[in-house]
């Protein structure tokens, strides 16, 4: 008699007809049972963004991976976990993973990536959970087999050493570089970078008065060495970084404490 296989969530920001989830779908399905819920139109760099006041709608699809039941919801990346665990589901997942993203989510991207919202929703619910990207130009399901199957064996080995636990404070970012999947270096567990982005806009259009501007911006500050994500990707390295969901700077934590004088102070002014 074989054991039920774990039940996993699988959303991204591309879309439920994206080529980076059906790959993942088609990949992780030989060892877990998986539920899809991703929107139904692309959501890039929504970031954490959730459907607040205007309600939410979702409905069932279907999915070009048999056996697997899909759904697609008119929200942002975090409104479909949330849909999922909230609402579609009858039960918990064991874990959630979010992918494959087309472009890379290293460093500062982390915040304002739709792909890793989701897999940091999972954590929020504490649920073990993992986000996947590439910044590999490519959108066929070709490509993003291979790295899927680079993405189950990675999750796999985070199972097996014990690094996908229930309650964890932490889910993963994993970012494949911009080369084809058999081309990576091999693996690196890597700090996030802090390199950041030198944004400006150019005006591509008015119409009656209203001004259009295309971003566009640059990486800059990017760290030496290959111990950051962001270098390491360079380097063509795959870089598997853990993501806090305690924000909390801890390094200034105990000077701050002198406020908390300062405050008693301020309460025998009174």
């Amino acid at each position: 008699m074989t054991s039920k296989k774990p039940h996993l969530l699988i959303s991204n920001d591309d879309g439920i007809d994206a080529p980076g989830i059906i790959a993942l779908a088609e990949i992780f399905v030989r060892d877990y049972r998986v539920t899809v819920v991703a929107p139904m139109v692309e959501q890039s760099g929504k970031s954490h963004a959730f459907t607040y006041r205007e309600g939410v709608t979702f409905c069932k699809v279907s999915f070009p991976v048999e056996g697997i039941d899909a759904y697609a919801v008119d929200g942002t990346p975090a409104d479909c976990v949330k849909v999922a665990l909230g609402h579609i589901l009858a039960e918990m997942p064991d874990y959630v993973i979010s992918g494959i993203n087309c472009g890379h989510n290293a460093g500062i991207a982390v915040f304002y990536s739709g792909t890793v919202a989701a897999a940091r929703e999972g954590a929020f619910w504490r649920i073990p959970s993992a986000a996947f990207s590439t910044s590999f130009e490519t959108r066929t399901l070709e490509e993003m087999q291979r790295y899927a199957e680079e993405s189950l064996l990675i999750f796999n080995q985070l199972r097996e050493s014990d690094l996908l636990l229930p309650r964890m404070n932490h889910f993963y970012s994993v970012n494949f570089p911009g080369v084809p999947a058999h081309e990576c270096r091999g693996v690196r567990a890597a700090q996030q970078s802090l390199a950041y982005y030198s944004d400006h806009y150019v005006e591509s259009s008015e119409n009656d008065g209203m001004v259009s501007l295309t971003f566009n911006g640059e990486m800059i500050e990017i760290e030496d060495g290959e111990n950051h994500d962001v270098p390491a990707n360079m380097a063509n390295f795959v870089t598997i970084t853990p993501i806090s969901i305690d924000s909390t700077a801890w390094d200034v934590m105990e000077k701050l404490k002198t406020i908390e004088i300062m405050s008693l102070n301020i309460k025998e002014l009174q």
